[in-house]
């Protein structure tokens, strides 16, 4: 795998051009994650979520699950469970 230096990116649909005439050019998608200069924060406040708790690092297939439960949905078929130790009254 090739991969670019820090503050460029590699994409196979936008030019500087295209993207410079596009109304709107949000991102290009797909990165190595064993990167941690390529890592993100989470952040997630509001009804159902528990103040000050502390995930540490989680997997982003966590997310759709975490957001299933506050939304008192079933995802059976989620690959992570959902970030309880962030959710109030939960796990």
């Amino acid at each position: 795998m090739v991969t670019a230096e820090d503050g460029t990116f590699f994409s196979g649909h936008a030019t500087p051009e295209a993207a410079a005439a596009a109304p709107v050019y949000v991102a290009g998608h797909g990165h190595l994650p064993q990167l941690p200069r390529l890592g993100a924060e989470l952040m997630v406040a509001g009804p159902g979520v528990r103040a000050g708790a502390t995930v540490g690092e989680v997997s982003m297939l966590a997310l759709a699950p975490t957001a299933a439960r506050l939304l008192g949905v079933d995802l059976p078929g989620a690959e992570a469970p959902a970030l309880l130790e962030a959710l109030a009254g939960a796990g």
